[in-house]
């Protein structure tokens, strides 16, 4: 038999009977009180990925605290992190040349590098010494948020503000898209895209993850699927979207393209975690992301209709949903290569400068405050408005658009997304609305198949 990757024993136990628990309304509501130690996991982990070479006050000067009393068992346990950091990196650096640099490795070789890639990775992201040695007493702030001044950034936008549509153009040129090796996966063909990103507000390549049935054939319906905030992609053994939107939607003969957002996974920044960016700097931080995203995606879905694909769609959940939802309402001035056929949201809202001062997650985590206090009232966001939502007509035709959302939703509130899709005249039936929270939709699209169903019956109605 060929060496392959294996779906996680976790996807497994999820999409089992016993993962029906993760349905309930006590699972959601745990989860929602989980969420700012979980985040100042994430920072802790990304200060240390940063500062254990140098040291326990390098560290503790990154992370804003001196609150900590056993010096010397935080000394060792950096020093044990930047052990598993320069492992991590030496497979880092041997998956670059074996994927990128065309080496001679043979499938199976390439199946335990990739293995052991996310393995490592997923070690060093626990960060489990330095966590144990930083009490949980400690007040490190989930997010190290820097909020631009209200007054300054209206004067930097303020031309812009005017002309959304400018933001969130389509690229000017179409950047040149590198391909992996491949490596075999559960009855798939997967490898990596990269390019040069076309947005002027990041500067990491742009990546994305392909996955294909294994008989090889390029002309087939692709969706373009992007994660939610924080995710870290391919860089953890285990990665939903991977399972429920790649491998699932493979199965059905589809290709998946998944998309890492800008910030996030191995594009994080020094010293910040998977989408710490983006929630440090509100309401700019926000554009950017997002104007980013919308040009990466472009080039993803003119690079598929250059693989032949006779549709192309886009969706994603949590910050890809409103990825979506903004590429739906800005894509129809765009060229038809970049334009997709079809969207599939999930779990998105739109009226991002109401999320700032509304959404449990930026309450939890301590945005809310950090924009209150830097003067951000509900009155100067609202005139940045036009750059957090979408536009109230669509840039797909309304009956392309099929979205999925929880009417409990608190994290990404559903309200304003809504209304939207009704200005949109999105039909009725296109939208599917569960009786649940954030956390609930996602783990519906995990373990139930209603998304893929949608994707499968769109794609096939149009490439009939």
């Amino acid at each position: 038999m060929t060496p392959h990757l294996e779906t996680p024993l976790v996807h497994r136990a999820i999409t089992s009977p016993v993962g029906a628990v993760l349905s309930t309304r006590p699972y959601e509501w745990l989860k929602r009180r989980s969420l700012p130690r979980e985040f100042r996991t994430f920072r802790v982990r990304a200060v240390a990925d940063a500062t254990a070479d140098e040291g326990v006050d390098a560290f503790l000067d990154e992370l804003g605290t001196e609150r900590v009393t056993k010096r010397d068992r935080l000394r060792s346990a950096l020093g044990r992190h930047a052990g598993r950091k320069r492992a991590r990196d030496a497979l880092e650096a041997r998956w670059e040349s074996v994927f990128w640099d065309g080496g001679d490795e043979t499938l199976a070789e390439r199946v335990a590098l990739e293995s052991d890639r996310r393995e490592a990775s997923g070690r060093l992201a626990q960060a489990t010494d330095v966590r144990r040695a930083v009490p949980d007493a400690v007040d490190v702030p989930p997010v190290g948020v820097d909020v631009p001044d209200p007054g300054e950034a209206m004067d930097e936008w303020e031309d812009r503000i005017d002309a959304p549509e400018e933001v969130y153009a389509a690229p000017d040129s179409m950047p040149d898209v590198e391909t992996s090796a491949t490596v075999p996966g559960p009855g798939t063909r997967e490898y990596w895209v990269r390019f040069p990103s076309p947005s002027s507000y990041v500067d990491a390549p742009a990546f994305a993850k392909v996955v294909e049935p294994d008989a090889r054939r390029d002309e087939r319906p692709t969706l373009v699927y992007g994660g939610g905030l924080g995710m870290q992609n391919d860089q953890l053994p285990y990665w939903p979207e991977e399972e429920y939107a790649g491998r699932e939607l493979a199965a059905r003969g589809y290709r998946a393209v998944l998309p890492t957002s800008p910030w996030h996974g191995r594009r994080e920044r020094p010293g910040r975690y998977s989408g710490e960016p983006y929630l440090a700097a509100p309401p700019v931080s926000f554009v950017e992301l997002y104007a980013a995203q919308l040009q990466e995606w472009a080039v993803l879905t003119a690079w598929a209709r250059e693989q032949g694909a006779p549709v192309v769609g886009v969706g994603g959940v949590s910050l890809g949903g409103i990825a979506t939802l903004l590429l739906a309402g800005f894509c129809g001035p765009w060229p038809d290569e970049t334009t997709p056929d079809l969207a599939f949201p999930a779990a998105m809202t739109t009226r991002l400068d109401r999320v700032l001062v509304e959404s449990d997650l930026t309450e939890l985590l301590g945005v809310r405050d950090a924009v209150r206090e830097e003067g951000w009232t509900p009155g100067r966001l609202a005139n940045f408005a036009p750059l957090l939502t979408a536009p109230n007509d669509p840039g797909l035709p309304p009956e392309r658009v099929f979205p999925f959302a929880g009417r409990r939703d608190r994290m990404a509130p559903y309200r304003d997304a809504h209304d939207l899709l009704r200005r949109w005249d999105v039909p009725p039936q296109n939208r599917t609305e569960w009786d649940a929270g954030h956390f609930g939709v996602l783990v519906r699209l995990v373990r139930r198949s209603t998304y893929q169903d949608a994707v499968d019956a769109q794609f096939d109605w149009l490439a009939d």
